[in-house]
């Protein structure tokens, strides 16, 4: 799946002349999507990762907020996964300062 989502859409992009993010479509085509749905299938009730966001789950939606530490705060990298992956997900490292870990 990586080399057909997110590799080969990387090398079209840089043939057509723009600088595409693969980080931005492997967080969406692989991490929370290809294995999101192998976890989910093993029974997880959610996937944790190491990135540094928040999730706000209030008012029955599932929203992206930024981390505690602007420094190392990568929403950016996440801003194209669906918020319906982004409900299963965990960010633990969200609400830490990078000296804290």
């Amino acid at each position: 799946e990586y080399w057909n989502e997110v590799f080969e859409p990387l090398v079209q992009g840089y043939m057509d002349g723009v600088t595409p993010n693969p980080d931005v479509a492997c967080n969406r085509e692989i991490k929370f999507k290809v294995l999101l749905e192998h976890a989910r299938a093993l029974g997880a009730a959610r996937l944790a990762t190491g990135h540094y966001a928040r999730l706000d789950h209030t008012g029955g939606t599932t929203k992206l907020i930024q981390a505690v530490d602007p420094a190392k705060d990568q929403t950016y990298f996440l801003s194209s996964v669906p918020a319906e992956a982004l409900r299963h997900a965990m960010f633990p490292l969200g609400g830490l300062h990078k000296s804290e870990v």
